[in-house]
């Protein structure tokens, strides 16, 4: 009898997702220093058509989605047009080691305190533009601090920096924009997802030095 072969798992394909109350806790050990758990609760997510060999892509930015990150409240949106799609994403109160803990660099020096985040990406159906990126951080009430395991070189070099910081109001206003490589953005490959960290991490960092006196 003739064989079919099974199609490769890299082309499935869901047309619909949709998760409700759900959570979800996980240990992420890929940061640098002590692994981060997260406690994830999803009140509702939709995206449509969410693919194997894209799912990272779709589900970051191509879903609708709300709940909570440790406690705190989450939105995703997209939304489309004639000429663009654009997402936006929201989170409010995040604790500031989370944040930390990501954007790494001196934001890991910020011992206490809270972090609103919103962003927002626009991707244009032209390909041949760039993919832009819009982020906007409010720091609120950090309070900063070398790390103990600091080499003493480093928590030398810092203290002028911490002696800055100290001298933050109360709410932080911290902007940056991002472009890039459209062809690149579907993000299928894992260097390009870890690009894209190393990106926004460095603009982040960029953008904290740039705002301090």
């Amino acid at each position: 009898p003739e064989t079919t072969l099974a199609e490769p798992a890299t082309k499935a394909r869901v047309e619909q997702l949709r998760v409700q109350a759900a959570t979800i806790t996980y240990t992420d050990s890929t940061v640098e220093g002590d692994p981060v758990q997260i406690d994830l609760a999803i009140d509702s997510l939709e995206c449509a058509a969410v693919r194997a060999a894209q799912a990272p892509f779709d589900l970051i930015f191509r879903s609708n989605a709300a709940g909570t990150i440790e406690g705190r409240p989450f939105l995703i949106k997209t939304t489309h047009s004639s000429t663009t799609t654009k997402t936006e994403w929201r989170a409010t109160g995040l604790p500031i080691a989370l944040v930390g803990a990501y954007l790494e660099g001196p934001f890991r020096w910020l011992h206490s305190g809270e972090c609103d985040v919103s962003i927002a990406q626009q991707l244009h159906h032209e390909h041949t533009l760039p993919v832009t990126l819009e982020a906007h951080l409010i720091l609120r009430n950090v309070r900063p601090g070398v790390p103990d395991n600091a080499k003493p070189a480093v928590a030398l070099a810092a203290q002028l920096l911490i002696s800055r910081i100290q001298r933050f109001p109360k709410e932080k206003d911290v902007r940056f924009t991002l472009e890039m490589d459209s062809e690149k953005f579907d993000l299928t490959k894992t260097e390009d997802r870890d690009q894209l960290g190393k990106q926004f991490q460095a603009a982040a960092v960029a953008a904290l030095l740039q705002s301090i006196p």
